[in-house]
């Protein structure tokens, strides 16, 4: 067994148990001619939307969506190519996604505004939403975010043959071939809504690419600090003795995912569609 298997193996185990959950089962939506795989839960407002990392696996969510849907609406989805949700024409890049998550949103008819919940690539790929449909917008939280320059290092690491021998997915392996549209989407992606926004930060390497040294997490810790120094008025937390899959078990990404949750309805009388005049500043350029 590939190194990539087994340790996306190692973290199904880990945090979802040994099967899917009866109280939280997924459905296919059928969207035109094609289906999306997605799991619905909760009642309230506003409602919790997440978005998974580069590989999906909607039932990751399993132990957060559970907690957050006591207390409002949430939605969990595979994007398109992944789990049973079927395949769409590439390229497969962050702006097409965050379009067919626009439509899927409307067809649950799931009105906003949202708090978007994004790990890994998910974290990048909300970004793109908020700036696509700030007025749809009340809150963000980015659990361990891959950033266009994490994709940027990773993409000269690897080539889609070794990603494809390493058993990527072909709804993965799309993503990966429609990464330099998804790295500029992501450097214009740019205001972003005015919101409660926080990040949150893994510091124990995974111990598998691309975050198997101190060197890499170093690299990755440093990308979070710029990240949030682009957002006007995020939080940064780091979060002790957790990995990349790891920090989707913690505590703390439940009660901060929460805490957002009660600050975007104390602003409920501010429009979410707030923003202010923003230039991003990229690592290259000194800042």
């Amino acid at each position: 067994m590939s190194p990539f298997r087994i340790v996306l193996v190692i973290a199904l185990v880990l945090l979802c148990g040994s099967g899917p959950s009866k109280d939280l089962s997924p459905e296919l939506v059928q969207l035109g001619d094609l289906r999306t795989e997605v799991a619905l839960d909760g009642v309230g407002s506003p409602p919790v939307i997440f978005e998974s990392g580069f590989t999906g696996g909607l039932f990751l969510w399993r132990p957060i969506q559970s907690t957050i849907a006591k207390h409002t609406e949430t939605l969990s989805y595979e994007r398109a190519g992944l789990g049973r949700s079927d395949p769409r024409p590439e390229p497969r890049s962050a702006d097409e996604i965050a379009r067919e998550l626009h439509a899927l949103l409307a067809a649950e008819a799931i009105g906003p505004p949202y708090i978007l919940v994004g790990h890994s690539a998910g974290g990048l790929y909300v970004r793109v939403f908020a700036h696509l449909y700030p007025r749809e917008i009340a809150g963000l939280v980015l659990i361990d975010p891959a950033t266009e320059e994490d994709y940027e290092r990773m993409k000269a690491q690897k080539s889609v043959e070794e990603l494809q021998k390493m058993g990527m997915s072909s709804g993965a392996i799309g993503q990966w071939r429609a990464l330099p549209e998804t790295i500029d989407q992501g450097r214009r992606s740019w205001p972003l809504p005015v919101v409660p926004t926080v990040v949150l930060t893994s510091d124990k390497p995974l111990g598998a690419w691309p975050l198997e040294t101190p060197e890499d997490m170093q690299r990755w810790r440093d990308s979070h600090n710029r990240l949030v120094a682009n957002i006007p008025g995020s939080r940064h937390i780091v979060i002790p003795n957790t990995d990349h899959l790891s920090i989707l078990k913690a505590d703390e990404v439940n009660e901060q995912i929460l805490a957002v949750i009660a600050a975007a309805s104390a602003k409920k009388k501010t429009p979410a569609h707030n923003t202010r005049p923003f230039t991003y500043r990229h690592p290259a350029d000194g800042s």
